[in-house]
């Protein structure tokens, strides 16, 4: 009976300290994410927020936060900017433009956070294809060369996005949230 009452303490510290919906890496809460179609698993890394964080609400770097926010990248001319840390999970960069959270991003230091269906930086392109819902669209890139491309994709009447961005073969970047934002090419500019 003893090996029982390990097990149950272990089992609830895990769970105590774990987030609602088990998302770890992510910072996601207990909202539902969005299915994987064809696979039909959750993907646990919703689009819409991060953790608290919600694409569409007011930000203020003024508002306490586990850690200080840090603004980056300013554009005075289309009020918007980039910020870390804060309550954002390690290697997760937050675009807040008109003063409302945008979309969420992963760049080359990203350190183990992932973004939807596993996307991160320095996976293959087939790797990222795999993991994502087979409905995609390709769009060649922008600045890129011959295979350098854009996969989005867009789930039916949710009005939010995830573009994985690859260059030689290679995510170079992963945006998600609201399914306008994730198409800015230059973040800010």
């Amino acid at each position: 009976m003893a090996w029982r009452s390990v097990v149950f303490v272990a089992v609830t510290a895990v769970l105590l300290v774990q987030p609602a919906g088990g998302a770890i890496a992510s910072g996601a809460g207990d909202v539902p994410a969005i299915s994987r179609q064809g696979v039909g698993e959750l993907d646990p890394v919703p689009l819409d927020h991060v953790g608290a964080l919600v694409v569409g609400d007011a930000f203020d770097a003024q508002s306490p936060a586990s850690r200080p926010w840090v603004i980056q990248g300013v554009n005075e001319e289309t009020n918007c900017f980039h910020v870390i840390e804060g309550d954002l999970p390690d290697g997760i960069m937050m675009m807040v433009a008109g003063g409302r959270i945008d979309r969420f991003e992963l760049g080359p230091e990203v350190g183990s956070a992932r973004g939807p269906f596993g996307l991160h930086p320095g996976m293959g392109r087939a790797a990222a294809e795999e993991a994502m819902p087979k409905d995609v669209g390709v769009s060649q890139h922008q600045y890129g060369g011959e295979g350098d491309v854009y996969i989005d994709w867009y789930p039916p009447e949710c009005g939010f996005g995830v573009r994985p961005e690859i260059l030689s073969g290679r995510v170079s970047g992963v945006f998600w949230g609201d399914g306008e934002a994730i198409q800015l090419i230059e973040g800010c500019s």
